[in-house]
């Protein structure tokens, strides 16, 4: 899980690199009519909200490694509501390629129920995690790094509902 994340994150971040230039050299070089400026500046906004998702994986797996390395380890309660939580993301994500790719209005009002769905997750994987605690079968010192994961996967659920949004027109760019 750690390195396909670290892995997709490089990828994304290498390729949103090389867009954001080619399309800044097309501002610079005054090329663009005003309706095609717009347009750029719309895959623009989309762009840094995919580069944001590449920043939040690194950010996850960057948490779980730090953990890894100091020996700490989530329960596997907390694991399997991780796994969860990020295969809801993993789906928002997707059906947010499908609205770039297709502008399929049904996969944009999808992403925005699975997005209520992450809140919920994360709210019974705090509970979770605090139950846990209070039981002695997890440590307490692992909150933190959990409440960092948790924030990430809720942030990528907002760029997620954000790309949708912009792509079918939901959002002033």
């Amino acid at each position: 899980l750690l390195d396909s994340m670290n892995e997709k994150a490089q990828t994304v971040e290498s390729l949103s690199s090389k867009i954001t230039e080619y399309l800044s050299g097309l501002f610079s070089a005054g090329v663009l009519t005003e309706e095609q400026a717009n347009q750029t500046a719309g895959i623009m906004y989309v762009l840094s909200d995919v580069e944001r998702m590449g920043i939040l994986c690194n950010d996850i797996a960057d948490s779980l490694e730090d953990k890894l390395a100091k020996k700490y380890k989530y329960s596997k309660d907390a694991m399997k509501d991780l796994e969860k939580s990020l295969k809801v993301i993993e789906e928002m994500y997707s059906g947010a390629i499908d609205v770039m790719t297709s502008g399929n209005q049904d996969s944009a009002k999808k992403i925005r129920k699975r997005r209520e769905k992450v809140l919920d997750l994360d709210i019974e994987m705090r509970k979770g995690h605090m139950e846990r605690v209070s039981k002695g079968k997890c440590a307490a010192n692992m909150t933190a790094s959990l409440n960092n994961i948790l924030h990430s996967v809720d942030r990528m659920g907002n760029c997620c509902v954000n790309i949708a949004d912009a792509v079918t027109g939901q959002t002033k760019l």
